[in-house]
């Protein structure tokens, strides 16, 4: 069973997080993220469950949208690719990167977390937008902010894949110094590569590697929020 990185690393940060953010208000609604391709071609959009190796895709021609619903608790990722055959289209993982977005849904008025990732690897820039805004009261960093990546961080040579996107160093070279596994599996022991320096200089709301919390996480309790593909 595949799991990625930078989630592992994520469900560490999320209960200190947590502690310090003060339940501000709760809403009934159930979580959803609108998908809209602002791409000039059309996209195969998809997510699925943390834990799954395979969910979902759907179609969404140029300067379209789509709405994704989940129940609370749910966390997982939304993917697009520009084209894609069989169930590759259903897959986002570490040897097929894509650009994620990434969501930790909680139940009641406990804020919600959601971050871009280029642990993997990327394919397509994107932005994440909440829908509304919760309040704020102690002035947490990156609250209800609107993470962006309008343009992709250069590829480094042999790190193409075959359909279009840049493999990150995890995802290139697998092994545990890049990926933040095994002995180098804690944020003491994983400081990132010199590879991930240059994709945070040039995308640095994305993250870039998997211990890459302090700067890429976002918190908020929205209505719901909007995943924009070609920003």
């Amino acid at each position: 069973m595949y799991f990625s990185p930078l989630l592992l690393s994520c469900g560490a940060l999320l209960s200190g997080l947590v502690a310090g953010v003060p339940v501000i208000r709760s809403t009934a609604s159930k979580p959803f993220v609108v998908v809209k391709n602002s791409c000039p071609h059309s996209i195969v959009a998809g997510t699925s469950t943390n834990g799954n190796e395979y969910g979902n895709s759907l179609s969404i021609s140029a300067g379209g949208s789509h709405t994704f619903d989940y129940d609370a608790p749910w966390e997982g990722r939304i993917w697009a690719r520009k084209s894609c055959q069989g169930k590759t289209c259903d897959f986002s993982g570490m040897w097929a990167p894509t650009s994620l977005a990434e969501f930790h849904f909680f139940e009641g008025s406990q804020e919600d977390f959601y971050d871009i990732s280029f642990v993997d690897g990327w394919n397509l820039p994107l932005s994440i937008s909440p829908n509304s805004k919760s309040d704020n009261p102690y002035n947490v960093a990156r609250h209800c902010g609107a993470p962006k990546v309008s343009s992709l961080p250069s590829c480094p040579a042999g790190f193409e894949t075959d359909d279009g996107a840049c493999a990150s160093a995890c995802s290139h070279y697998r092994t545990p110094e890049y990926c933040c596994t095994g002995s180098n599996g804690s944020s003491d022991t994983c400081k990132g590569s010199s590879y991930a320096a240059k994709v945070k200089a040039q995308a640095p709301d994305a993250y870039s590697y998997a211990f890459d919390d302090e700067t890429s996480v976002y918190t908020c309790k929205a209505d719901g929020y909007t995943v924009t593909f070609c920003p």
